[in-house]
């Protein structure tokens, strides 16, 4: 049912003839059987935009049914008032004459049939072939009477659609003040690496409207999906001044294919045309990913909606910038450098990222050269990620292997890798049938510990990660394994170290036993499980949650994860991390990775242990 009584249906094998009339030249007749009447029909706009059709006119029969054959389909039909029609005509005032018809076509013809009747169990006496005008391209100009017809049925297209674009394309452009939209837009930023950007503002809108953003091409920008949140200052600003509400004014969204200096425009749609709303001028982003987060972390929400902001905004920009970054990789030369001779079959390759400062090196390398099984059977490889320790590096190796006689090599890959980059690159030279990936800043507290651990892995089929005990300096608990706690405040699971700053002597465990996570400040796995899960996942940044999300792709597979606390290293505990600056944007970075980390993990960290801790925490907990 359509409007009331107005029905509309096809007509699937029509029995009665067709007319040639060209019924958007002239009226046509048609007739009322029922009341033994003669109305008339005419069609003033007929038009395809893909499969969809539009037809528009008027039609002196009230209450009139509109019937297609099998190659459309009716969507809706919406009537209005033609009081050019009333007069012309000589027709009772106040009823609805004009008409708007959506069809969904379904042959590539521009021809359409229809045909009218006034009764829905009777097929129409004629059906009138009707010839539509093609939205692409748009070779004509709508009137403003043709235009307030279109009105009455939506655009059939989105915004970002071709067809959406030549769609409003067509439509007048009002100069005035709009009266049912008003916006602005802080700051648009485009990465030109990518040409995808971000924009910031505010928009208040009556109900229905339809806005979008355009570009100076023309080119359209859904908003429809955007990050909203209220904005009491623009609430208090205009709220007295417009006669629609303002809630939840303030938007950011992340969109596709725009051009750093380019204008962007906000638009909205009315009764009587379009109207620009707000416009920018685009500005660069850089295309790095962690000075594109800086700048996103710079715009500020409140706390506990910014997971919310990840997921829709900050994510899919920084994850294109990173896999931008991630494909130049291959291209780039690696320079790997032996001293000394490393075992020919190792049993356990030691993987060590360094990055921000190499001076713990000497410190390692002091307690490795006390571990006749670790010199025996270890590959030790260094992987440098950062490119200011590349000048000095080399010289310094060459000094420590002279006087400690621990054979290793190093590894450097052109670039900064992060975290799970680099230990994918030191992999890549590593020939252990275990891997075990270890912070620099970790230090053994007694020999045999990475046979202990492998030992374990060797005896324990179902256990695909192992981690010891960590200490701090002071000889408190760093890490006994870790579980997920959900930060409600934030919406948001983090990783968390239970029992930590406590004595050993109050860990309840004392052999091997599962737990819902390890760190990777000392994690061994199993090469051909680490191969089968496709190594550390790239995606996050600046090196979080990188270890809790290999464990759970490793529990994904089947596989437990173990801890191992007769095994125990000092660990100083995030040096490198601590590089960063400021503690805000350590925040945001860790929110940021949990919000990926979740998107991924939710039904796994559903089962993890939740507990409070204090918001001024939670940088350190991960």
């Amino acid at each position: 049912m359509i409007k009331g009584l107005i029905k509309s249906k096809s007509i699937k094998n029509p029995k009665k003839g067709t007319s040639n009339i060209d019924i958007l030249r002239q009226p046509v007749t048609i007739k009322d059987l029922d009341k033994n009447q003669v109305h008339h029909l005419k069609i003033d706009k007929a038009i395809t935009c893909g499969s969809r059709a539009i037809i528009v006119g008027w039609c002196s029969l009230p209450e009139a049914i509109f019937c297609t054959d099998a190659n459309a389909k009716i969507d809706s039909v919406d009537w209005h008032l033609r009081d050019d029609v009333t007069v012309n005509l000589g027709l009772p005032e106040g009823r609805e004459y004009g008409f708007a018809i959506l069809l969904e076509t379904y042959s590539s013809s521009e021809l359409i049939k229809v045909g009218v009747t006034s009764n829905s169990n009777k097929e129409p006496s004629t059906l009138f072939d009707i010839n539509t005008e093609s939205l692409l391209p748009v070779d004509f100009d709508v009137t403003a009477v043709e235009f307030r017809m279109l009105k009455h049925i939506n655009c059939p297209f989105s915004p970002g659609q071709l067809e959406f674009s030549n769609y409003m394309s067509a439509l007048p452009v009002e100069k005035g003040e709009c009266s049912f939209a008003r916006a602005y837009l802080e700051a648009v930023v485009v990465c030109e690496g990518t040409n995808e950007g971000i924009v910031v503002g505010w928009l208040a809108q009556a109900p229905g409207t339809q806005v979008w953003l355009e570009d100076e091409e023309g080119k359209t920008f859904s908003i429809d999906h955007a990050f909203r949140l209220d904005r009491a200052d623009v609430r208090n600003a205009i709220a007295q001044k417009v006669n629609f509400s303002v809630v939840n004014s303030g938007f950011c969204c992340h969109i596709k294919g725009i051009k750093a200096d380019s204008k962007i425009q906000l638009k909205a749609l009315g009764d009587d045309g379009i109207y620009l709303i707000a416009e920018y001028i685009c500005q660069p982003l850089s295309s790095d990913p962690i000075e594109a987060a800086r700048w996103l972390s710079s715009v500020n929400i409140p706390q506990n909606r910014l997971h919310e902001r990840m997921s829709k905004v900050d994510g899919p920009l920084l994850t294109q910038l990173m896999d931008l970054r991630q494909a130049q990789w291959e291209n780039l030369p690696i320079y790997v450098r032996d001293l000394g001779e490393i075992p020919a079959s190792p049993k356990v390759s030691v993987i060590i990222p360094l990055y921000g400062r190499t001076d713990f090196i000497e410190h390692q390398l002091m307690e490795f050269a006390e571990d006749e099984w670790f010199k025996r059977h270890v590959e030790l490889i260094y992987v440098l990620d950062d490119p200011r320790l590349v000048e000095g590096f080399p010289a310094q190796a060459e000094a420590l292997y002279r006087i400690y006689n621990i054979p290793f090599k190093w590894v450097w890959g052109s670039v900064n890798r992060g975290f799970s980059g680099a230990n994918n690159l030191g992999t890549l030279q590593a020939n252990g049938e275990f891997l075990l990936y270890l912070n620099s800043d970790a230090f053994p507290r007694q020999p045999g510990w990475v046979e202990k651990l492998m030992m374990e892995l060797k005896q324990n089929p179902d256990i695909g990660a192992i981690a010891p005990r960590l200490l701090f300096a002071d000889g408190g608990i760093q890490h006994a394994g870790m579980e997920f706690l959900r930060r409600e405040e934030l919406g948001i699971w983090i990783n968390h170290h239970p029992r930590m700053g406590l004595d050993p002597a109050l860990d309840p465990h004392k052999k091997i036993t599962t737990v819902p996570a390890v760190t990777g400040a000392c994690l061994m796995v199993r090469r051909k499980d680490f191969d089968a899960l496709d190594g550390w996942d790239t995606g996050y940044l600046i090196g979080d949650f990188e270890d809790s999300d290999l464990c759970l792709k490793l529990r994904n597979a089947g596989l437990a994860i173990g801890y191992l606390p007769s095994v125990e290293l000092t660990h100083l505990e995030r040096q490198s991390f601590k590089l960063l600056g400021g503690g805000d944007f350590r925040t945001y970075v860790v929110i940021l990775n949990a919000a990926r980390h979740q998107n991924r993990w939710l039904p796994l960290l559903n089962n993890g242990k939740s507990e409070a801790i204090s918001v001024n925490k939670l940088a350190e907990a991960n």
